[in-house]
């Protein structure tokens, strides 16, 4: 028992002088930061906080304000995303696209 804590105790040390003290902090290549940042932009601003709170989500602990970072939004407009995900009832629920002409489909 006070070995294990002493094993937790040396590497929440280390993680701490290496810079890592959010546990595993996410982290994503620049490339796809990029790309990630290319799509935020061209969407919509609704569709932007649903993606970034889907992406936040993702990640877990530390991803909103990773995200907020990398998106370059503010940590509110991802938590709005979460919250109006989590109200299903507010979601359209009309297609998106009208139903065809043709009924021998």
């Amino acid at each position: 028992m006070a070995r294990d804590f002493l094993v937790i105790w040396v590497v929440t040390i280390l993680r701490i002088s290496l810079g890592q003290d959010a546990a595993m902090s996410p982290h994503y290549p620049t490339d796809v930061e990029d790309t990630m940042r290319r799509f935020f932009d061209s969407l919509p601003e609704r569709e932007r906080r649903h993606y970034a709170a889907v992406e936040a989500a993702k990640l877990g602990r530390g991803g909103t304000s990773y995200l907020a970072h990398i998106l370059g939004c503010d940590e509110k407009t991802i938590r709005r995303g979460k919250r109006e995900q989590i109200a299903v009832s507010d979601l359209p629920s009309e297609r998106s696209r009208k139903k065809g002409v043709d009924g021998n489909r």
